[in-house]
């Protein structure tokens, strides 16, 4: 029962601590500019827009913090958004764990964005959007275009 307990406080321990300092991610804006047979189509079928990120970076090696992620490295965040039509998203107010961004081999982190209909009216997403990502330096305080079409409209 001792261990038990031990194990539990332990573990509320560890999760308290990662809920420590935490470094603000600066803002930036993504555009998604669809072209007119997509907006079109959207606005037929009452779809929404998910503007998808992923902010990652790679661990030094003498961190001891493994990558969970062979592609994109140590996931340090995430977020979304959703439109009604195109328009902007800003993505502010964004926060990474401070022992985490200390572990970066680059503290430049990257930020891939993604966008995809709501699959709303189907389970298939309807868009073709330009891939998205770069370094934290790049995107900072800028507005940023993501052009996409109808899927199928290549």
């Amino acid at each position: 029962m001792k261990t038990k307990i031990v194990s539990i406080l332990i573990m509320v321990m560890a999760l308290i601590g990662c809920q420590g300092k935490q470094v603000i991610v600066p803002a930036f804006e993504i555009k998604v500019d669809l072209d007119e047979r997509a907006e079109r189509e959207l606005r037929t079928r009452n779809e929404t827009i998910k503007v998808s990120l992923l902010i990652s970076g790679i661990p030094r090696k003498d961190s001891g913090i493994r990558e969970n992620n062979k592609a994109s490295g140590l996931i340090l965040g995430s977020a979304e958004k959703e439109l009604v039509s195109k328009g902007v998203v800003r993505f502010e107010g964004l926060t990474i764990p401070e022992n985490l961004y200390q572990a970066l081999e680059n503290k430049d982190y990257g930020v891939s964005v993604s966008v995809r209909s709501g699959w709303k009216s189907s389970k298939y997403n309807l868009l073709n959007c330009e891939p998205f990502g770069n370094g934290i330096s790049e995107l900072a305080g800028k507005q940023h275009i993501i052009k996409c079409k109808l899927r199928g409209s290549e």
